[in-house]
């Protein structure tokens, strides 16, 4: 008879079977974990192959798209009529079999389905409404336009249409997600269709002023109508309006840059402004007196035009009382700016033909402005090409809660947006300008400005939108740290760790101490990994590269103590202490709850 005793296991043996079941898991635990991460690395590659697919292929779309409406907008005016329309229907196989009344009937009454506002003409976004109707009138397996290579009748591959899937899925789950909502244009970029409803409501309200309605007399745009004693639009005028629909977006960028040149809202324009537009443009001031005793052309009186052009129309509805109330009489809107460029193609051609004109002038004005290299810089090429990557997303997404907590330190706790001033104090506070290097090197206050504004989404009512120009919300924020990123003069890895240097902060009081002895940079700091807003080379350094680097700088900035992010020494618990510490001082209180660090 074995004995209880006998039964329980030897203490020698139960350790030994202990550490033999320990290394055994450890080594299971061992090889899942490099299982796991081999797996982690794979999906990460498919998930950056699938996101660069996917935009790849949404720009060659759009650009087949494009190029489909380009081709029957004969004049390149940005428009196509109803005959242009019509030719392209024909062309495609649309109309089938039918007489000249059916399909004169069909291609009307669509057509005037998609024309939202009306006006005989249809923009890209309508374009599309428009084809697209016409498609459901016929089956697309008969259609020509089943094998247009565009967004219309172009068909992806179960593969590729799962790849798109995944790649919009992986914005939606991004640090970026909120901005779909946030947007006017319901969209991570600034789409076609919101610069069309720019474009429209722009044009509207130019044609109802009284400067413009002058402007159309004095010049054949427009002829007094005998019956209603209105003035009516002539062909010419819609002429106008196609041409200037073709460069609007070269217009609108810049006007966002001119804006940016001094102090004050960002989304209007001052006198001082206009006028380094218009030298910018290849424009002379008749008052200027530099320009004194000169004749001939692009010789204008600007502050004439500026005061002519900013006079409200007395009277009118409620709506237009409360946006003349809304609108600076010392300043331009960008419908206002609009107007004075019409005004100013005439004026500047003095004798030309009025038809030529126009188109005449904003050739030579683009051909001038390309001096200034991001005068006319669309705001969206960033993000296509800098901004949405999968290593960015996750910078942004591991040090979210340190930057929430930077915003909110500097906005207060009244609003969740940042405003200029706001971000102005941030900018002192962080040290962001490059004191030690001379424009156009480096970043100063007019890059600060641009790199603010460009990360705002565009808004389609600019009176409406006035207030939001003047503030970032968190997400537009974190595009502006990105951009800042791209331009600052910053402090790399490898400068660190060649010269035995334990933060960004060592190099910065090295540089600033040789800039009061007057000394030039020793060899021991040979160079830091400085960029350029102005330079059109491709960017060295991919954009996480460089927003470490810059997230290095700001941490330390506020929290002296935290360490470096580059070396891999940065203490979060510093920052947070830091950080906690002078908002308590500033506000009296925590702006976030006080275990926010730990989420």
């Amino acid at each position: 008879m074995t004995s209880r005793d006998e039964k329980k296991p030897k203490p020698a043996l139960h350790r030994e079977n202990a550490i033999a079941s320990r290394k055994q898991l450890e080594q299971q635990k061992a090889k899942a974990a490099v299982v796991d991460a081999k797996a982690k690395a794979k999906a990460a590659d498919q998930a950056k192959a699938e996101l660069k697919r996917f935009f790849e292929d949404q720009e060659a779309l759009e650009d087949a798209a494009r190029d489909t409406f380009e081709k029957y907008d004969a004049d390149f005016s940005g428009f196509v009529d109803l005959v242009e329309m019509t030719k392209a229907m024909e062309d495609l196989g649309m109309l089938g079999d039918k007489s000249d009344e059916e399909r004169a009937e069909l291609t009307s009454r669509v057509f005037k389905e998609s024309d939202d506002d009306k006006d005989s003409l249809l923009s890209y976004s309508e374009f599309t409404k428009c084809y697209n109707a016409l498609v459901s009138e016929k089956d697309l397996n008969e259609s020509k336009a089943y094998n247009v290579p565009s967004i219309f009748g172009h068909e992806l591959s179960e593969e590729e249409q799962q790849d798109v899937r995944k790649a919009k899925a992986m914005l939606d789950r991004s640090i970026f997600a909120p901005r779909k909502k946030e947007s006017p244009s319901g969209d991570y970029h600034d789409t076609v269709g919101i610069r069309d409803k720019m474009f429209k409501l722009d044009w509207s309200r130019i044609d109802k002023k009284k400067s413009f309605v002058q402007f159309k007399l004095a010049n054949g745009l427009a002829a007094m109508d005998k019956e209603s004693g209105k003035a009516k639009n002539t062909p010419l005028a819609l002429q106008f309006k196609k041409t200037l629909r073709q460069d609007y977006d070269m217009l609108c960028n810049s006007f966002t840059y001119f804006c940016c040149l001094s102090d004050g809202n960002p989304g209007t324009m001052s006198f001082e402004e206009f006028k380094a537009f218009a030298k910018a443009s290849g424009l002379r001031d008749k008052k200027d007196p530099d320009q004194a005793g000169l004749r001939g052309k692009f010789l204008v009186d600007l502050s004439s035009l500026f005061k002519a052009i900013n006079e409200e129309n007395d009277g009118g509805t409620k709506k237009q009382k409360a946006e003349n109330e809304i609108n600076d009489n010392e300043a331009f809107l960008r419908f206002e700016f609009l107007e004075a460029v019409m005004h100013m193609s005439v004026i500047a051609a003095k004798g030309d033909d009025v038809k030529q004109t126009l188109n005449g002038f904003l050739m030579f004005m683009r051909n001038n402005l390309d001096r200034e290299p991001v005068a006319a810089r669309d705001r969206s090429i960033f993000r296509k090409d800098r901004l949405y990557t999968i290593d960015v997303m996750e910078t942004f997404k591991t040090y979210q809660t340190e930057l929430r907590k930077i915003f909110l330190l500097a906005g207060g706790e009244e609003f969740h947006e940042l405003y200029t001033v706001e971000f102005d104090w941030l900018c002192d506070r962080l040290g962001l300008i490059d004191v030690h290097l001379k424009e156009p090197e480096g970043i100063h206050v007019l890059e600060l400005r641009l790199c603010f504004t460009w990360s705002q989404m565009l808004v389609a009512d600019e009176i409406k939108g006035l207030q939001t120009s003047t503030a970032l919300s968190f997400i537009e924020f974190l595009e502006l740290l990105g951009r800042v990123a791209d331009v600052k003069d910053l402090v790399t890895k490898e400068l660190l760790e060649e010269n035995k240097m334990n933060n960004t902060l060592e190099v910065i009081e090295k540089n600033e101490a040789l800039m009061l002895a007057k000394k030039p940079k020793p060899p021991v700091i040979p160079k830091l990994a400085s960029s350029c807003m102005y330079d059109p080379a491709p960017k060295p350094l991919p954009l996480n590269v460089r927003l470490r680097m810059l997230l290095d700088f700001i941490f330390l900035m506020m929290a002296p103590g935290c360490g470096s992010v580059l070396l891999g020494t940065y203490t979060a618990a510093e920052f947070h202490r830091a950080i906690d510490e002078e908002c308590t001082l500033l506000y009296g209180k925590l702006l976030w709850p006080a275990d926010d660090d730990k989420k």
